[in-house]
């Protein structure tokens, strides 16, 4: 990890946060766009002195030590029990464990096992981003806020030129591990890759397209704020049906390849549908810095009154 800077010295008064699961260096746009408003929100109160990257089983000590608290982005990371999830997991434990404040934020949580005890139960601050990690999350004593992916933050979201002209049906990626990893690269459309620019050029370039077939739940979210119609594809976790089910709307989720050609036809069919689905994501919002400040100690952070809403615990 490089040395802290001088922009990196706190100022009086205001919490000084180590912030875990940094996914800003990935090539995925999404998170790209979730560490534009989760960096936007906590630097609205806190001061970040130290940053853990995607992957990584390295910690600061030092940085560790003398922080006020720690804040986790969970995005895509607690499921299945995976030595990522558990490392997580443990490096939330520890901050409680030495008094500190602990949020975890933005997750997908799917975990089977909870091996440290009253670590959801313990925290100062959980978000997750869909009603299936809810469920399991109070399963395992936590109380979470369910709030739309930091993504999808329309504050943070610019003004784009299209990435290239795309028409028709256009297909997206899905986790190599998801049963539609198999088929999706034979589907013969044109691709926006999530991948291949940043969030906003994805949205323009999804604003000329019919129907996005996407595995990807941020690519849910990019055909949302481009108002088009997409085809859902099962990923790897439950993330994708979570959204879908939070959103009340009769929105089919694809399994496998037989059930491709009833979902696109679904889609073309059902605008109206989507559009409800672009108003649900519009009228909810993502974690704001008002709640985080509160359960983290800063005050003096008004909540803004966007009129935008999510499920508090």
């Amino acid at each position: 990890m490089p040395p802290l800077t001088a922009s990196a010295v706190p100022a009086a008064g205001r919490p000084r946060l180590y912030l875990f699961n940094d996914t800003s260096r990935s090539r995925h746009a999404g998170c790209k766009a979730v560490m534009r408003s989760v960096r936007a929100e906590l630097s609205a109160f806190a001061d970040i002195v130290a940053t853990h990257t995607v992957g990584s089983t390295l910690i600061d000590a030092a940085a560790f030590g003398s922080c006020d608290a720690v804040v986790v982005n969970g995005e895509g990371s607690i499921h299945h029990d995976s030595p990522r999830a558990n490392f997580l997991m443990m490096v939330l434990a520890a901050a409680q464990a030495t008094s500190k404040r602990s949020a975890l934020i933005n997750a997908l949580y799917q975990q089977d096992q909870l091996p440290i005890p009253d670590v959801l139960a313990r925290l100062d601050f959980m978000s997750v981003r869909e009603v299936r990690s809810a469920a399991q999350a109070r399963r395992h004593g936590g109380c979470p806020w369910v709030l739309i992916d930091s993504a999808a933050d329309r504050r943070q979201l610019r003004a784009a030129k299209p990435l290239r002209a795309v028409a028709g049906i256009v297909k997206g990626g899905t986790h190599p591990k998801a049963p539609s990893a198999i088929w999706l690269d034979g589907m013969d459309v044109a691709k926006v890759d999530l991948a291949t620019g940043t969030l906003d050029e994805i949205v323009a370039t999804l604003r000329q397209a019919d129907v996005y077939v996407t595995g990807q739940h941020h690519g849910l979210y990019a055909a949302a704020l481009a108002g088009i119609p997409f085809v859902a594809l099962t990923s790897n976790s439950h993330k994708v049906e979570g959204l879908i089910e939070w959103s009340g709307l009769p929105i089919p989720v694809v399994a496998n390849e037989q059930s491709l050609a009833k979902a696109l036809s679904f889609a073309q069919h059902n605008r109206a549908v989507f559009e409800d689905f672009a108003a649900f994501v519009a009228a909810h919002d993502v974690v704001r810095a008002g709640p985080l400040a509160a359960a983290l100690g800063a005050g003096g952070v008004p909540e803004v009154k966007s009129g935008a809403q999510g499920m508090r615990p």
